[in-house]
């Protein structure tokens, strides 16, 4: 029972009615069970969302990719600080030919762009490493 308890508190399975309402009820308690940290803005909190979520991710923002596509000339560079699994920078790509690079502290999600061939960086503003003014577009 209490080797359970242990791999519980390790990596909580929830229900998922019990996880939808926890998350509900108090956002805080069901980050610290699912993802193990009450920051959101952590490595250890991005790392776990990308290991649950992976490529498949909700996290794809149709109406807002779909604006940023448009804006972005063909062949551009272009980094995204913070682009999680690179579903945006791989549309680029395809759509527009860019060269793309992301850069995001969560080293789960670089692992995502590096299968699909996109470069990445594992880093955290400010302290990145690139010259000013060396991308032609630079989102966030």
């Amino acid at each position: 029972m209490l080797l359970k308890a242990i791999r519980f508190l390790r990596r909580p399975h929830l229900p998922r009615s019990l996880e939808t309402r926890l998350q509900q009820v108090s956002p805080p308690l069901h980050r610290l069970l699912k993802y193990g940290t009450l920051d959101a803005t952590s490595k250890k909190y991005w790392d776990a969302v990308w290991r649950d979520e992976g490529p498949s991710t909700w996290r794809t923002y149709p109406n807002l990719f779909e604006i940023i596509n448009r804006a972005i000339l063909p062949h551009s560079h272009v980094l995204d600080i913070g682009c999680g699994p690179g579903i945006l920078l791989n549309r680029l790509r395809l759509d527009h030919s860019c060269k793309c690079i992301g850069l995001d502290l969560s080293s789960g999600a670089m692992g995502f762009l590096n299968q699909v061939g996109i470069p990445s960086v594992v880093a955290q503003l400010p302290d990145i490493p690139f010259q000013s003014a060396s991308f032609g577009a630079q989102l966030r």
